[in-house]
């Protein structure tokens, strides 16, 4: 949301991020813990924050495969 005020103008999710994301979030961190189960604390922000870059080379690496021509007759890029 902050992102459409920065870009005075509709971006992706500024419609749905409000309306479903928050409140189901917001419903299933309470089921969840009137189940029982544990948050992730401190650990597990940092270790997602430390493989984030790893996760998003790999994303960009794959992309990258993906996008290259393959097949009988394909060219050689640029």
């Amino acid at each position: 949301m902050a992102q459409s005020l920065a870009y005075r103008g509709y971006t992706p999710g500024v419609a749905t991020a409000p309306t479903v994301v928050i409140p189901y979030s917001l419903w299933a961190a309470r089921r969840l813990r009137a189940a029982g189960v544990r948050a992730g604390g401190a650990g597990t922000a940092a270790a997602a924050l430390a493989l984030f870059p790893v996760a998003a080379a790999g994303a960009h690496v794959l992309a990258r495969r993906l996008g290259q021509p393959h097949g009988r007759g394909a060219r050689a890029p640029a």
